[in-house]
């Protein structure tokens, strides 16, 4: 019995501790992104790791400073659409480094 409730301990202990080290992110920079993703054909990406599935700051080509995306650098990863408005909400970008070419 020692052994169960231990095991079952120490899983809870590690799922928290894992949990923490995920960022949450501001939903307007999250909501940004999504947009992203659906106006420039995510889902055919060469890479779209984690994107709407895990935590924002996961998520590939991604960088978040405390509760803020900063910076998106996904270039070269077959983007075809166009750039979203809610992209330019942001003040907190230090850089935005997408590679489309208009077709």
């Amino acid at each position: 019995m020692r052994r169960t409730v231990l095991l079952c301990l120490s899983f809870i202990v590690s799922g928290v501790e894992q949990q923490a080290a995920y960022t949450q992110v501001l939903i307007q920079d999250s909501l940004a992104l999504v947009s992203f993703y659906n106006s420039t054909g995510g889902p055919e990406w060469y890479n779209n790791n984690g994107w709407l599935i895990e935590p924002v700051n996961t998520w590939y080509g991604v960088t978040v400073d405390g509760n803020r995306v900063i910076m998106l650098i996904i270039n070269s990863n077959n983007l075809a659409g166009t750039l979203p408005n809610e992209l330019g909400n942001s003040q907190h970008w230090k850089v935005l480094d997408c590679l489309m070419i208009p077709f």
